[in-house]
């Protein structure tokens, strides 16, 4: 129950940073409260998901993308950037003196004149405090470490030790770190064939899974980054729509998004399974925001508004990952809306 308590927080997250996440229903007609919020988050995987500051074509129509450059230039006036509608073009250069570039967002259509005022201050976020073996847990409001997961015991919910692979489970979150309980089984993460019976996305070597069968992986077709022109050039393995998406370099040029089955996709949605909270928000974002993150320009990344939460996610995920917790955060939710 805990993971949808995690991926609607990250549906709110989605919404305050601007997300377009338009997905594909795959979830089986699921009865248990565990295997209900599989079905969570299997909806929001970032099949056909961007950016949308930087998408300029609409999904759907399949017309060559005209994708406007970004430039980065050493040059420091008082104006750190410039727009030219003609060519299409933005360039970011520095400021002169004391001056500083404030935030902007990638598709503003004019000039953004340097500043003396300090940008609002982004407050960090706080590591989270993973409770122990035996401590009583609170759905939504708090988290067993990965090694536990929150059982309920009629009487109470505590962190019970999860068990290995190849032992009899009755929750989907029962089995250790990297597995899941699949036909009364732990089992590791997409090892289920296509076509075969599955109690869980997880399960699925696609990640895709209805009425409780693994369906056709849906993978991109080629190396990634894909570079594409067309909508139809990041058609998937099994022959789903994919989605070309611009990016914010200095060539315009545009690649595809991730599809279900894509490594990045799978990795966020088995480290949400895990219960790596800040692991699983920086994941997030970076998978639903592939390519835009993985290809801009330097220079935009470090100034555009736009990556800002993916900055600080990265952030909160490398400081909390090896860090004793140094306080509890009592709603996952409220603290991605601090973001804001």
């Amino acid at each position: 129950m805990w993971r949808r308590t995690l991926l609607i927080s990250l549906i709110l997250f989605g919404l305050v940073a601007g997300q377009d996440a338009t997905t594909e229903e795959q979830a089986p007609e699921e009865t248990t409260e565990e295997q209900a919020s599989e079905e969570s988050a299997e909806e929001q995987a970032p099949e056909e998901t961007t950016g949308d500051a930087t998408t300029v074509s609409v999904p759907g129509v399949d017309e060559p993308l005209v994708c406007p450059k970004y430039k980065c230039s050493d040059k420091e006036t008082d104006t750190c950037l410039n727009y030219d509608d003609a060519s299409y073009t933005y360039t970011l250069g520095g400021c002169t003196g004391d001056l500083h570039c404030p935030y902007f967002a990638l598709n503003v259509s004019e000039a953004v004149p340097c500043v003396t005022e300090d940008d609002p201050k982004i407050d960090d976020l706080t590591c989270i405090e993973y409770l122990k073996k035996n401590d009583v847990c609170v759905q939504g409001e708090s988290f067993c470490h990965p090694d536990y997961f929150c059982k309920n015991n009629e009487t109470n919910f505590y962190c019970a030790k999860r068990v290995g692979e190849g032992k009899q489970c009755q929750f989907l979150d029962e089995c250790k770190v990297g597995h899941i309980c699949n036909q009364g089984k732990c089992i590791k993460y997409w090892t289920v064939e296509d076509g075969e019976a599955a109690d869980s996305l997880f399960a699925c070597k696609s990640a895709a899974v209805k009425d409780g069968v693994c369906q056709a992986t849906q993978k991109t077709v080629g190396d990634l980054p894909k570079k594409c022109q067309l909508h139809s050039d990041c058609t998937a393995s099994n022959g789903a729509p994919g989605q070309c998406v611009c990016v914010p370099d200095s060539k315009g040029h545009s690649y595809c998004a991730l599809h279900q089955s894509d490594d990045l996709t799978k990795e966020w949605l088995a480290t949400a399974s895990d219960g790596n909270v800040e692991k699983t928000a920086y994941l997030y974002i970076k998978a639903v925001n592939y390519p835009v993150i993985e290809k801009a320009s330097d220079c935009y990344i470090d100034d555009a508004i736009d990556f800002v939460p993916y900055k600080k996610l990265k952030k909160w995920h490398k400081e909390c990952k090896s860090a004793e917790s140094s306080g509890v955060i009592l709603a996952i939710s409220a603290a991605i809306l601090a973001l804001f």
